[in-house]
C-alpha cells in the first residue's frame, strides 16, 4: 500500500510541515503479545513517553510527509533526475527540511526504545510492542533526507522509500499505536 497525500503541484516546493507537539495521552503498551509479554521489566517511563509521542506523530504527521516525499521522487524521476530543472533544488530543500524537522523530533523519541540485556548481549531489541518498527521507520526517513541531500537519482531514494512504507504498514498493522 502507498503512503501519502499528494500536495497540489509538485512542480512546487511542498509547505512545511506544521511544527508538532505531542499532548497528553492515555496511550499504553501492548503486553498481550508473546514475547512482549515477557518483556515487562525490561520497559522504562522514558520508552512509554517516547512510544506515545512517536505515535501521535505518526498518525498526524506521516502521510502528509511521505505524500511529499513521493511526489519529490516521482517528480525528479520525471525530470531524468536532474535536480538542476525547474526549481527541482527548492522542492528537494523543502522536502528534506520537512523530513529532517520529523527525524529531530523522532529521534530522542525512538533512541530509548531499542536496547540489549546485559550481561548475555541478547539484542538489540524493542521491548515495546512495535518500538522496533518506530525505530526502522525513523531511520529510513534519515535515509531518505540523506539521499535527497546527496542528489541521488529518484530510483536510489526510492528503495528507502519502499522501507520506510513497509515500516508504516507493519506499524499501522500491528495496532501498535491504537
Amino acid at each position: 500500500m502507498l503512503s501519502g497525500t499528494a500536495y497540489a503541484d509538485p512542480g512546487e516546493p511542498p509547505p512545511p510541515q506544521p511544527a508538532f507537539t505531542p499532548a497528553p495521552s492515555d496511550w499504553s503498551p501492548n503486553f498481550d503479545v508473546w514475547p512482549y509479554n515477557t518483556f515487562t521489566s525490561r520497559v522504562t517511563p522514558e520508552m512509554i513517553g517516547g512510544m506515545s509521542d512517536s505515535c501521535q506523530w505518526f498518525k498526524s504527521q506521516f502521510d502528509p510527509l511521505m505524500g511529499q516525499i513521493n511526489d519529490f521522487n516521482r517528480h525528479l524521476g520525471d525530470h531524468h533526475d536532474d535536480y538542476t530543472t525547474g526549481g527541482m533544488q527548492r522542492n528537494a530543500d523543502a522536502v528534506v527540511a520537512n523530513i529532517d524537522r520529523s527525524t529531530a523530533f523522532l529521534g530522542p523519541r525512538v533512541k530509548p526504545l531499542i536496547i540489549t540485556n546485559e550481561p548475555d548481549n541478547f539484542g538489540p531489541y524493542s521491548p515495546l510492542y512495535g518500538g522496533e518498527s518506530m525505530v526502522h521507520l525513523a531511520f529510513q526517513l534519515s535515509r531518505i533526507s540523506d539521499s535527497i541531500k546527496r542528489k541521488d537519482p529518484s530510483g536510489v531514494t526510492h528503495a528507502n522509500i519502499v522501507s520506510a512504507i513497509g515500516w508504516a504498514n507493519a506499524l499501522r498493522d500491528s495496532g501498535a499505536c491504537n
